[in-house]
């Protein structure tokens, strides 16, 4: 999976999601820190390693149940999401709340494409035209000027966390446009194929809230 990011600043705070891509799996990590943290190394070996034992058919421990209606894939990827969300409780939260994570884990598995997300970037498919494929909960944003917009979903704080997970198939004419907005503006809908850049959708949400920071990044399954 090649991989492009953007990151657009304005005097609004808003972390800058940090990047984890697998030498050895077709696996990519994007997580973003709200408050002090020390466990984003630790959250991203954990990730890669659970991940890695699963598709080696190593024996994983997990207090999590199979769900039979998900695939292999998917049900390994939520029992990763599960038990980093019991990591950061416990490791960070459980007495004082000192941070929360946003986090999306995207594995790649010959034609299948697996994820599972907790808030954002929000994840849309490119093949001749924009397809929504898991959409978060907008952000929380005060009336008050230059102050962080806060996610509703996320990781971390609570015993029990919401997700959304799903597979799809993917071939290397399509591409993956992750953005940490919830609205695009109206051009990037109707960009063509051979146009369809992150430079110039990167472009286009700029203009749609100048004011606003996000970030953006695309995948091309052209290998």
């Amino acid at each position: 999976m090649k991989f492009k990011e953007r990151n657009y600043s304005t005097q609004i705070i808003r972390p800058k999601p940090t990047i984890l891509k697998s030498s050895e799996l077709d696996l990519l990590v994007i997580m973003t820190c709200w408050g002090e943290s020390t466990f984003k190394d630790r959250v991203f070996e954990e990730i890669q390693k659970f991940v890695f034992a699963a598709e080696g058919d190593v024996e994983v421990t997990s207090p999590f149940e199979m769900n039979t209606y998900l695939s292999r894939d998917c049900n390994f990827l939520r029992m990763c999401a599960l038990l980093i969300n019991d990591l950061i409780y416990r490791g960070e939260n459980r007495d004082v709340f000192t941070s929360c994570y946003e986090l999306t884990i995207l594995f790649r598995k010959k034609k299948k494409l697996s994820w599972v997300q907790v808030g954002s970037p929000n994840l849309y498919l490119y093949h001749d035209r924009l397809i929504p494929l898991s959409v978060a909960v907008p952000s929380i944003h005060s009336s008050s000027e230059n102050t962080l917009a806060l996610p509703q979903q996320y990781l971390g704080t609570e015993m029990h966390c919401h997700f959304q997970l799903g597979e799809v198939t993917v071939d290397p004419s399509q591409k993956l446009l992750l953005c940490t907005e919830s609205s695009l503006h109206k051009d990037t809908w109707s960009i063509k194929k051979d146009d369809f850049t992150i430079e110039n959708a990167f472009k286009n949400q700029i203009q749609l809230d100048p004011d606003s920071p996000f970030w953006m990044a695309m995948i091309d399954f052209n290998d």
